[in-house]
């Protein structure tokens, strides 16, 4: 796994202000020159809950009171990663991965691939790592 200190620098910001976000400009369109301003990544801090969002999406939500994580999600290597990074600040080590062909988004659990797709609704993929996590220790 990656670790992308941008992350780590955003749950920083986002301790002391309550929010940190990565903007980015990109190209309106192919054949148009205006730039958009898109944004990358954003942590948010509410009391001991943070959750970082990547392109607009929530992708990890964690209570660092507890070490509970509430929410995950992710459809890419770039999540993976970025997940990976935003837990490891708060000495969650859990191991994510994107394989495009054979499964999906998975989260690996004492050595346990789970993967996103195995499950109709988030929570569920979310309760299975918390699951395989405790049965483990």
């Amino acid at each position: 796994m990656k670790i992308i200190k941008t992350v780590e620098k955003l749950v920083e910001r986002a301790e002391r202000k309550g929010v940190a976000t990565l903007n980015k400009k990109v190209n309106e369109g192919y054949y148009s020159y205006s730039m958009v301003t898109t944004e990358v990544y954003r942590v948010e801090k509410e009391g001991t809950i943070f959750t970082l969002y990547h392109y607009e999406t929530k992708t990890c939500q964690v209570d660092t009171a507890t070490k509970e994580i509430l929410d995950i999600y992710g459809e890419s290597v770039s999540d993976a990663d970025s997940i990976f990074t935003f837990l490891h600040y708060f000495g969650i080590v859990l191991t994510f991965g994107y394989k495009p062909v054979n499964g999906g988004f998975y989260a690996s659990v004492n050595g346990q691939q789970i993967f996103i797709d195995d499950f109709d609704r988030l929570e569920n993929f979310t309760k299975a790592i918390k699951e395989v996590e405790k049965f483990g220790n």
